[in-house]
């Protein structure tokens, strides 16, 4: 079920246009990342099912720190390469950092104090996630950048409508599943490519069915640079092309993301911890949180995080598998 998000999750952080060749190496990055979240805590957590991925609450900072880079390094006339091996080294060193600025948070035991946190504000926090990726989904259905309030209008065509539309009834439909059957939403993520698949050779034919889809955009491009392999993983990390100097003007956005990756986690075990009907040690998890985020930017990864949506007890089965 993650997979299909953390391909998602790689196109949101990397959207500018000049990451674009690197996104199948890229993406690697983003899944090894959430792998070794999980592995460290499964290691550490005194819960022993809980499920920890990339989350998107960081993603909303490193995208800041990402498209910064970018524009930077465009106005300075750098090549392709200096940007994406920046990103791809600066971004993981954050990561490190904010893994720290937790453990030392856990350590002090200050993860009790979320509780003093407005219900207003947690409130428009959570409401600014949904829109940050309602907003990037529709981007990434349209291929069109989406930074502001004001590039809605530049999908109000009726051929980003054309494209946006499937995306939107796909997701309300997972939507309504999860709250109903949320025991059927991996045969729901399934079934929607295959549903695609089949549409696409249906209508274009089976000969000409993936060069008729892309031609009509529903498909991205099958050329690019940046391979895709484990060693063309390994060969992005040049450190003779970073720009250290940037690294200063980042990090205001990164003092953000420690606040707010240390808010949204400490509500992740707050939930959990409601849901199972016992305390739990909040400033103990926080600690874990900082170390599968140190761990995952020691790698090149990315801030992760509890998902309490797979932590719930179990419901209703679902009634394809039950029959």
């Amino acid at each position: 079920m993650c997979l299909p998000v953390l391909y998602g999750y790689t196109s949101i952080v990397y959207r500018s246009p000049v990451y674009s060749p690197y996104l199948p190496v890229l993406s690697k990055l983003m899944i090894l990342s959430s792998a070794t979240v999980q592995v460290v805590m499964s290691s550490r957590s005194n819960m022993p099912f809980s499920i920890g991925q990339v989350q998107d609450a960081g993603l909303l900072f490193l995208s800041s720190m990402a498209d910064r880079i970018a524009s930077d390094t465009n106005e300075d006339g750098d090549d392709p390469a200096v940007t994406v091996t920046t990103a791809i080294v600066l971004l993981p060193f954050y990561t490190v950092l904010t893994g720290l600025a937790l453990v030392v948070i856990g350590r002090l035991r200050l993860a009790s104090t979320v509780a003093y946190i407005p219900t207003p504000v947690v409130g428009g926090y959570l409401g600014f996630i949904g829109y940050f990726c309602l907003q990037a989904g529709v981007a990434l259905c349209v291929s069109k950048p989406m930074a502001t309030i004001e590039s809605w209008a530049s999908v109000m065509d009726l051929d980003s409508m054309r494209l946006g539309l499937p995306g939107l009834v796909a997701a309300a439909v997972m939507l309504i599943v999860s709250r109903k059957q949320p025991d059927c939403l991996p045969h729901v993520m399934v079934a929607t490519p295959a549903v695609f698949y089949v549409a696409v050779f249906a209508y274009y034919g089976i000969g000409n069915g993936l060069e008729g889809a892309r031609g009509d955009k529903w498909i991205g491009s099958s050329k690019g640079g940046g391979g895709g392999g484990v060693e063309d993983v390994w060969n992005l990390f040049q450190f003779s092309l970073v720009r250290w100097d940037l690294a200063g003007e980042l990090l205001p956005t990164w003092i953000g993301m420690v606040f707010v990756i240390a808010f949204s986690s400490s509500l992740d075990v707050a939930a959990i911890s409601m849901d199972m009907g016992k305390p739990l040690d909040t400033d103990r998890e926080l600690e874990t949180v900082g170390y599968c985020n140190v761990a995952s930017g020691c790698l090149g990864g990315y801030t992760g995080s509890y998902i309490f949506s797979q932590v719930r007890r179990r419901r209703r089965p679902c009634t394809t598998t039950a029959n």
